[in-house]
């Protein structure tokens, strides 16, 4: 119910995101010109769409990937080129998405949970194909008060600190 093996294939995305965050001052440097920005950007989503079409379906879900040197290499160039879009055009914070990354690993620890729960409330969910896109909009919007608990009353559990020792106290 967990989907523990996905962890041994997202795990590697994950640290790759984790050394980009910790170089993220020399993307930025390269990418200096909007120009070479959208040229990079457009070269890795050819890239990237090439490696979805040429693979099967993949769902992480069903621990089904095709290739999964096409699944990393389509995952790597379509996430960077959406990175790299964001760096140079959204000059400023984007709260809710610097939220997201804050929280990455709750959000995949309860995700799996609630998505069950609602096919469970509502059957059609169990058709993925067709109601995907509501059932991930609802997930997600059922996930953000969740985490708020979470990260105010139990962030330890998230390996995060008490901001308020006055928690800690019972106060």
């Amino acid at each position: 119910p967990w989907h523990i093996q996905v962890v041994f294939t997202a795990i590697v995305l994950y640290y790759i995101g984790y050394i980009f965050m910790k170089n993220i001052e020399w993307f930025k440097n390269i990418f200096n010109t909007k120009l070479k920005t959208i040229g990079i950007a457009t070269i890795l989503i050819i890239v990237g769409i090439y490696f979805v079409v040429s693979n099967t379906r993949v769902s992480m879900t069903a621990d089904k990937y095709g290739s999964i040197i096409y699944f990393y290499i389509a995952s790597i160039a379509l996430s960077f080129s959406l990175i790299f879009i964001f760096i140079k055009f959204l000059d400023r914070d984007i709260k809710i998405l610097k939220y997201i990354g804050q929280n990455t690993i709750l959000w995949l620890a309860i995700q799996i949970p609630i998505i069950r729960l609602c096919q469970a409330l509502w059957p059609i969910f169990k058709m993925r194909e067709r109601y995907a896109l509501v059932l991930a909009v609802m997930v997600y919007f059922i996930i953000i008060p969740i985490s708020l608990v979470i990260n105010k009353f139990l962030p330890v559990i998230v390996g995060k600190k008490y901001k308020n020792k006055q928690i800690l106290k019972g106060e």
